[in-house]
């Protein structure tokens, strides 16, 4: 085949839609599969490992940007993640296992760490002292405190 037969743009689609073909046939030879196999043996392994352990490799990425996520917080609140609740003073147990990183949504600065619990009911309060302290005056109107 000569190249100026190639530089004709007919000939030269037809060549590649062949070699196309020709390479998709190549491939499936069993002397080619198992020469191949022999040339990349690490990488054939490597792949393997990959597809056969995803699910691993999947909980291993959520936890390395976890673990990075909490490196931030820990940088930003300038101080460590205690062990009990700003708010509350408890301990996290298997009914609110986590102490969370507290942040203004307005500002994002840094309030403190608190419960899961206490989190959601700041939450549902949207962060308003008026609707604590009405909170607060009906349970003491109501004798619970």
């Amino acid at each position: 085949m000569s190249k100026k037969w190639l530089e004709i743009p007919e000939n030269r689609v037809r060549h590649d839609l062949y070699m196309r073909d020709y390479n998709k046939e190549y491939e499936k030879r069993p002397e080619v599969i198992a020469r191949r196999a022999l040339q990349y043996p690490k990488k054939k392994e490597a792949l393997n490992l990959k597809y056969r352990t995803n699910e691993e490799f999947r909980k291993l990425c959520i936890s390395r940007a976890l673990r990075s996520k909490r490196d931030k917080q820990v940088k930003l609140a300038g101080r460590p993640r205690p062990n009990i609740c700003e708010i509350c003073s408890r301990t996290p147990k298997a009914s609110r296992p986590f102490i969370m990183f507290d942040h203004c949504h307005k500002t994002g600065k840094f309030r403190g760490w608190i419960c899961d619990s206490c989190n959601k009911a700041l939450g549902h309060v949207e962060d308003s002292p008026e609707i604590l302290q009405k909170m607060i005056i009906y349970l003491e109107k109501a004798n619970v405190i």
